[in-house]
């Protein structure tokens, strides 16, 4: 048997928000996998439903539909000490800052980079890769 490449798998993640007699859909069939040594950004515009992404990977927010598995494991099932477990091993880092609107991608790119104290050499090859 092969190991699988797939760390997270999110299948038609849905969330919705009730606030009061209002519903609010933060998540809609969202559905991607990140594989092993993968390193990734969730950009978008303000209340796109970023953070409610980020906090799904770690159960800090449960799914109203849909499923997520972390190395093949539906993370709704995982016990107490395994949740503990996956909230160390997953590192979510939320930017408290937005992009500056004066530079390019890769200028902003590269700042941050030089905030993680990321060397030029290292950050430039790998975003100039991404982009």
């Amino acid at each position: 048997m092969t190991e699988s490449n797939t760390v997270f798998e999110f299948n038609k993640v849905t969330k919705v928000y009730e606030e009061g007699k209002a519903l609010t859909k933060a998540l809609d069939s969202v559905s991607f996998e990140v594989y092993r040594s993968d390193s990734f950004g969730i950009i978008g515009e303000e209340s796109a439903g970023k953070s409610t992404l980020v906090r799904h990977f770690t159960r800090l927010e449960e799914p109203t539909f849909g499923h997520i598995s972390h190395e093949d494991k539906n993370i709704a099932e995982l016990d107490d000490n395994a949740l503990r477990s996956l909230r160390r091993r997953c590192v979510c880092v939320i930017a408290p800052f937005g992009l500056i609107e004066t530079r390019t991608v890769a200028e902003n790119m590269h700042l941050a980079a030089e905030l993680f104290h990321i060397s030029p050499g290292d950050a430039g090859g790998r975003i100039d890769e991404l982009l």
